[in-house]
């Protein structure tokens, strides 16, 4: 365990309590049985990630603490990747590039990681997430969206099994987890929690509504197997599969999430 002289409560949720060492190291303390096993993923995929991500900083050098009396359920401690978060409506047109091409960057570093894990799997998994919120979505859209939406799910299946080239995605890339300097530099990324043998399209989808153009510009400074269509398509994805997290999370945003679901149905359906 890290020693210390101070300790900051930052916030709680479901899963942990996050806690500011001395300025220097983040503390989660777990707040429920799954939490250690949770920590226990979190570390191991920062290690996987050891040496191969260098463009940026992220949580890495994670120290795991066993459930314990002082933590019923487990914690970890890791250094603290220092700056803010992002906040898309202070970029300027050149910085909004340069964080662009910055994450173009860590997507080619994460994505070429020699790291492989289970294809067949993977779609499976991501295809059963798909039909249950699908499922779930019955009850909050017209029959000609849940249409819409199963035949979203057959080009996304044929889409997923025509392609090789899977492989460690991030899984959550948006303004919160962009960490950037006093000058909008992205210098870190966090929050690897969502890591995913998955498509590189995942950690260009989830920018799709930080700022105009923004995708746009990523998908022009990538050299990836992906384009404009594919992206959208994993909008969809990323959209369709929060539904079920903001019913049982976040009932407040219901109709909010099923606007994004629509809005992202849009996109699939102008083919560019």
């Amino acid at each position: 365990m890290i020693e210390y002289k101070t300790k900051k409560k930052l916030n709680s949720g479901m899963m942990s309590t996050a806690y500011l060492l001395d300025d220097n190291y983040i503390q989660l303390v777990g707040n429920r049985d799954d939490a250690f096993d949770t920590y226990k993923d979190m570390k191991d995929n920062a290690d996987l990630l050891d040496g191969k991500i260098t463009c940026v900083d992220y949580p890495h050098n994670m120290i795991l603490i066993e459930p314990n009396e002082e933590y019923p359920f487990g914690s970890l401690v890791y250094p603290l990747v220092k700056g803010s978060p992002l906040k898309p409506s202070t970029l300027t047109p050149i910085q909004i590039e340069n964080v662009a091409r910055k994450l173009v960057e860590f997507n080619y570093q994460m994505h070429n990681a020699d790291i492989h894990w289970g294809r067949e799997w993977a779609i499976n998994h991501e295809m059963e997430k798909i039909h249950n919120n699908i499922e779930i979505l019955k009850d909050y859209m017209t029959t000609a969206e849940i249409s819409a939406l199963n035949e979203y799910a057959k080009e996304f299946d044929n889409y997923l099994n025509s392609k090789k080239n899977f492989c460690i995605t991030h899984g959550d890339l948006w303004a919160d987890n962009l960490i950037v300097d006093s000058q909008n530099n992205l210098t870190g990324i966090i929050d690897f929690g969502n890591m995913a043998y998955f498509l590189p399209e995942v950690d260009y989808a989830s920018m799709w509504d930080m700022c105009d153009g923004f995708v746009d510009k990523m998908i022009e400074y990538s050299k990836e197997d992906i384009t404009k269509h594919s992206v959208n398509l994993f909008v969809m994805h990323r959209e369709l599969c929060c539904f079920e997290y903001v019913l049982a999370i976040e009932p407040e945003n219901t109709n909010c999430q099923l606007e994004k679901i629509r809005e992202a149905l849009k996109l699939i359906q102008k083919k560019n």
